[in-house]
């Protein structure tokens, strides 16, 4: 049997998919992966299928919109730009996705693979799965929608995702359209919310890749709706570290790690300085990893260490904090390692998972990116590398993290779901 697995996103984003992959892949199923472009090596060292999206996503997000990503707490500005920039490509992801369903039993796809892969699931007459790193379809009355942008009282908290789904969907409304009539499907009914909650007169199954341990399985969802652990995809055993990283980790106590992923900057240079002069106040050594432009080795102190890459898995164990946007993958990682976090958001989830950190008690207030200097930045860091019960609590929820298997979860949860369609 064939899944395809849409995987549209940044590299954090693709790679709870390929982990994923490799668990469908074990448990006997023949798994394809589309994916942006730039990741057919990611994707094919892993033994999967892949089939190119036609976008090169990462090109698409430092080149395309940045300026998106720099507005702040403007969600419904930033969403409107993100997708609008994304108009040229739908073409060819198309053709890409349609390529590769032909042959497809079962897709799988998150928020925007599984809004591209519904229609295709409804043309080939085939089940879908929501694979969801964001909470995002999962309407619930016990908390808000992930990417609403403000808080609101607990009444309203149902309310926040018939907004936020409304403006998402109805946004990208006019080229699914268009997908639906090449496919000679009627438009989706207009109905509130979404009109992705049903497939072939059933509720979509979904996949929600986060621990319960982190963001409780709400008592008001259905039975369609799963909350299955994290997705990790655990470095390759052959990998090992670059030597230099590791005669500097030996040399002196665990580092802060600094790192923001794919969430670049227009003025890379006041970010690392801002990041160098914390650490320095904060009196601790630090990691920061490389995508901020035009910083050396040679411009660092000898204290911190200049990070090409690193598997997160084997890194973040060896910290004694993270400093990082909030993405989930990464928010999941430093969770997972039982170290407390730093969460400096850019756009969409992240400042959700910032609160979602300082709820846990594993973290301070995230710290907006705008409103970002060395003084807030330094007082976060010493409370996270050296505040006692903190430290025990991110140990804790940790150890926690670790003895769970989402992916075996989800693997079982779709066989399952096939089996019961036979």
């Amino acid at each position: 049997m064939r899944i395809v697995i849409i995987a549209i996103g940044s590299r954090g984003d693709t790679q709870p998919y390929v982990a994923l992959g490799t668990g469908l892949q074990r448990a006997g199923y023949d798994v394809r992966i589309v994916a942006g472009d730039n990741f057919a090596e990611f994707v094919t060292a892993r033994g999967l299928d892949y089939v190119p999206l036609g976008v090169d996503l990462e090109d698409y997000v430092n080149n395309r919109i940045l300026g998106a990503l720099e507005t702040g707490w403007n969600t419904f500005r930033a969403l409107r730009e993100v997708l609008q920039e994304g108009i040229p490509y739908m073409d060819a992801i198309f053709s890409s996705v349609s390529q590769a369903c032909q042959d497809a039993d079962a897709l799988v796809g998150g928020l925007v693979g599984g809004i591209t892969g519904f229609h295709f699931a409804e043309y080939h007459r085939i089940p879908m799965f929501w694979g969801l790193t964001i909470p995002l379809p999962g309407r619930t009355r016990t908390r808000p929608s992930p990417i609403f942008p403000v808080g609101v009282p607990r009444a309203f908290n149902g309310l926040t995702y018939t907004i936020m789904e409304s403006f998402l969907f109805r946004t990208l409304r006019s080229f699914t359209t268009q997908w639906r009539a090449r496919l000679d499907l009627p438009p989706l009914p207009r109905a509130p919310g979404y009109g992705y909650g049903m497939l072939h007169g059933r509720p979509v199954v979904e996949l929600h890749a986060v621990s319960p341990s982190v963001l409780p399985h709400p008592a008001d969802w259905g039975a369609h709706r799963h909350t299955t652990g994290y997705w990790f995809l655990d470095h390759d055993p052959a990998w090992t570290p670059p030597a230099a990283l590791v005669d500097f980790l030996d040399d002196g106590p665990p580092p802060v790690y600094a790192g923001f992923g794919s969430m670049s900057s227009r003025d890379p240079e006041r970010i690392t300085g801002i990041v160098l002069d914390s650490l320095r106040r904060a009196g601790q050594r630090g990691v920061i990893a490389t995508g901020w432009g035009g910083i050396r080795a040679a411009d660092l102190p000898d204290d911190v260490f200049l990070l090409r890459s690193c598997p997160h898995d084997w890194l973040f164990p060896r910290m004694a904090a993270v400093v990082h946007h909030g993405g989930v993958g990464t928010t999941g990682a430093g969770l997972r390692a039982g170290i407390p976090a730093v969460i400096v958001p850019f756009f969409g989830d992240q400042a959700f998972w910032g609160r979602q950190v300082r709820a846990l008690g594993v973290g301070i207030d995230p710290i907006p990116r705008r409103s970002l200097h060395a003084n807030q930045l330094s007082y976060a860091i010493r409370i996270a590398a050296t505040h006692g019960p903190m430290r025990e609590r991110a140990a804790a929820l940790g150890a926690r993290i670790r003895s769970e298997d989402g992916i075996g979860c989800a693997v079982n949860v779709i066989g399952r779901a096939l089996e019961n369609r036979r």
